[in-house]
């Protein structure tokens, strides 16, 4: 069971160090009446970096993993056709930010829906300076710099798509330091991709309202079913005995509609 959080997923490149690249926001959306939109990339590195951009598609299974798919199908509606972004490579000063502009130019015949591609971010190694390539090489001493691919989910949503979430399938799993997590098994129906926050609330016997004991925010998938799972807070709400409510609802709004939701009792 993966959580997908698709804000930010990271492919890691060479595993010495941190990703040097901060992107803001995490997830691109674009629509009809939002065709333009603006990420922030900021570099921590102690040097000069060298950023260049690509359109990728991943496909996603059951189990939540994303592989890159050179093929996508029309029925998994794929965006890199539609998608632009400027500029296409950039050098990132340490702590200084860049504004990447992203944008959709799609025909205005495609059927409605929500068309997805990942914008890929990787560091150039040609871009390497000179003084870095002579470093290198010396005493067969070679610090092993860290390269970090960032890739930001870019979705473009078509006319006014709708999904059905539905969550099934729940089981709660117990760790040796006595903490739980639920594992559940998400479903979608529609032409929409679902991104909503998971909650989980408990209810002990004699109360009358739920607490929250549990949140993962920015939770999307691309198949129609995917397992999930989510950490349960259980100091102070004992899970021995109650009612465990778990909700699937809209993110980044005021007042969050519930879109799908499931209660069991716990014994």
């Amino acid at each position: 069971m993966n959580r997908i959080y698709l804000i930010l997923f990271v492919l890691l490149l060479c595993h010495t160090g941190r990703a040097n690249l901060i992107v803001y926001p995490t997830r691109v959306f674009l629509s009809d009446e939002k065709k333009v939109a603006n990420l922030s990339l900021r570099h921590i590195g102690p040097t000069p970096e060298t950023y260049r951009g690509s359109l990728i598609f991943f496909r996603m299974n059951e189990e939540g993993a994303l592989s890159l798919a050179n093929d996508p199908k029309p029925e998994e509606r794929p965006a890199l056709k539609y998608i632009r972004f400027t500029p296409r490579a950039t050098t990132l000063t340490p702590k200084k930010e860049q504004v990447l502009r992203v944008m959709v130019a799609a025909p205005r015949n495609i059927p409605d829906g929500d068309y997805r591609a990942h914008l890929h971010l990787v560091p150039d190694p040609a871009a390497e300076t000179e003084d870095e390539s002579k470093t290198s090489g010396r005493k067969l001493s070679m610090e092993l710099k860290a390269r970090m691919a960032v890739a930001i989910p870019v979705v473009y949503r078509k006319g006014n798509p709708t999904v059905e979430v539905g969550l099934q399938s729940v089981k709660l799993v117990s760790r040796k330091d006595k903490s739980a997590y639920a594992v559940i098994r998400l479903t979608a129906k529609g032409n929409a991709i679902p991104y909503g926050d998971l909650v989980a609330l408990f209810r002990a016997p004699g109360q009358l309202e739920f607490k929250q004991i549990g949140l993962s925010k920015g939770v999307s998938f691309y198949t129609p079913a995917v397992w999930e799972s989510i950490d349960l807070t259980s100091k102070g709400h004992p899970l021995n005995k109650g009612t465990l409510r778990l909700e699937f609802r809209e993110s980044d709004t005021e007042e969050p509609k519930v879109l799908a939701f499931k209660e069991m009792a716990v014994r």
